[in-house]
């Protein structure tokens, strides 16, 4: 029986979001750790996530293959 060939393709998608953990904002709140009642003042601290931009590129890659399919007998 002749065997053929996978097809593979690929896609890039690349987009640029805004950043979950701060808002967009670029700073996020943070209090002293064992403060666990919150009573002291939060420090304003520079998002570790997206640097401080607010932004963040995405890229997503999506691979498909096709293949024959043969049923077991």
């Amino acid at each position: 029986m002749e065997r053929r060939e996978q097809k593979i393709f690929q896609r890039q998608n690349r987009s640029v979001e805004v950043c979950g953990k701060c808002g967009g904002e670029g700073k996020i709140l943070v209090w002293p750790e064992g403060d666990l009642w919150k009573q002291e003042e939060p420090t304003l601290e520079v998002c570790p996530l997206c640097e401080g931009s607010g932004l963040l590129r995405k890229t997503v890659t999506i691979t498909t293959d096709l293949s024959p399919f043969r049923r077991e007998e």
